[in-house]
């Protein structure tokens, strides 16, 4: 059977040109901003943050499935902070729907700057996200979803919470503070979005660059040039601002101005769609590589040995566990029950080679040392995995 083409980062960012093309084509034309009776103040063009909605939505299920596919490993846990970071950036968009519905009676300054606070909270779990990426090249505690992982996302989302529903509460104090300011005449908002996504940029591209021959594996480099354009978007589009709105480089309707903003918003959120349609696409086809090989095998899973190793590698690979130590353990000629510290270092050099293209050299190495110290130590099974 001919083996499936992969799709080209070329044929993909030829496609996202081609439709910036044909979006700048078809939406400098405005549309109707009556949707279903409700008259709208004609600000935005609600086809167009209706795409963004879609995509989220679609972004959200895609994203669901890699973390049911992984579970609460530690390869999962970049992708959890790209989905938070992804979810609070639609709750700025649909603040602005709000105001374009004119749920919120606020300020048009308001509403910049209050899109723009759950921009920056987005954008620090996005910060998060690209630490974590970093540490698998070098960090000797990898952990899944832990306290401090809780704690951080607990501290966002309750921001963000509190700057959604209460940004009416400090319309006017924007208003006699902000408006006509310098820092609003300068553009400084836009200014620090724009500054702040492009660091995320390059500190991605930096990383990436550290990373030389999948050392971060497959499934964190299936996502990665999707995730560096993703942030080039964002930190062009308040770019766009700044050049249109704040600075006034380019005179442009304001209804083209808007319009253009969307564009980048609609392709950011179309080019993470792909992204995760190619990570699901790893996820799968890593799964389906060894399902064969797993149903020929009778594993005793009820056995306490098994059940550690199953526990430590679910901790670091999620559903893949069963899988690799099954692999690892023909290619090792150790049965999984009669692992014991005579054999356990055998065992976990072979489940650091068929890990390493999967999450990385570095977390390979770590789980292999993990492994070992469990066995050899003959720690509880719940009993908790560090460097």
């Amino acid at each position: 059977m001919a083996k499936k083409k992969s799709l080209s980062p070329k044929l993909t960012i030829g496609t996202i040109y081609l439709m910036i093309f044909v979006l700048f084509s078809v939406l400098k034309v405005r549309a109707a901003n009556n949707i279903f009776g409700v008259e709208a103040r004609g600000v935005i063009n609600l086809y167009a943050e209706g795409s963004i909605l879609g995509m989220f939505v679609l972004i959200l299920f895609l994203n669901l499935l890699v973390s049911r596919k992984l579970g609460n490993s530690i390869v999962s846990l970049p992708f959890i902070y790209i989905l938070g970071g992804i979810v609070i950036e639609e709750a700025a968009r649909i603040l602005i729907i709000l105001y374009e519905f004119e749920v919120y009676h606020i300020a048009e300054i308001t509403l910049q700057i209050g899109w723009h606070y759950l921009f920056f909270l987005g954008m620090i779990l996005f910060y998060v996200s690209l630490n974590r990426f970093a540490q698998r090249l070098n960090e000797n505690d990898l952990h899944g979803f832990s306290k401090i992982d809780g704690g951080i996302f607990s501290v966002v989302f309750l921001l963000s919470i509190i700057g959604f529903l209460f940004i009416g509460s400090v319309n006017q104090v924007i208003i006699d503070n902000f408006q006509g300011s310098i820092y609003d005449s300068i553009g400084l908002i836009h200014f620090l979005a724009f500054l702040v996504a492009g660091i995320l940029t390059f500190r991605l591209l930096r990383i990436r660059r550290k990373a030389q021959d999948s050392r971060m594996g497959k499934y964190i480099e299936s996502i990665v040039p999707t995730f560096i354009l993703f942030l080039t978007l964002m930190s062009l589009n308040h770019f766009w601002e700044l050049i249109t709105e704040s600075w006034a480089l380019v005179d442009l309707d304001e209804a083209i101005i808007e319009t253009g903003e969307q564009l980048f918003w609609v392709l950011s959120f179309f080019t993470m769609f792909v992204g995760f349609i190619l990570l699901n696409r790893t996820v799968n086809q890593i799964l389906r590589s060894s399902e064969k090989e797993v149903a020929e095998v009778d594993i005793k899973l009820n056995d306490p040995v098994v059940t550690l190793i199953i526990d430590i590698l679910s901790e670091h690979i999620g559903s893949l566990a069963v899988n690799i130590a099954i692999t690892s353990s023909k290619q090792s000629g150790i049965e999984l029950n009669k692992i014991d510290e005579t054999n356990v270092s055998a065992f976990g050099d072979a489940v650091a080679s068929n890990t390493k293209d999967l999450i990385g050299e570095f977390p390979s190495k770590f789980l292999n040392h993990s492994l070992q110290k469990a066995i050899k130590g003959q720690k509880p099974a719940n009993a908790p995995i560090s460097g």
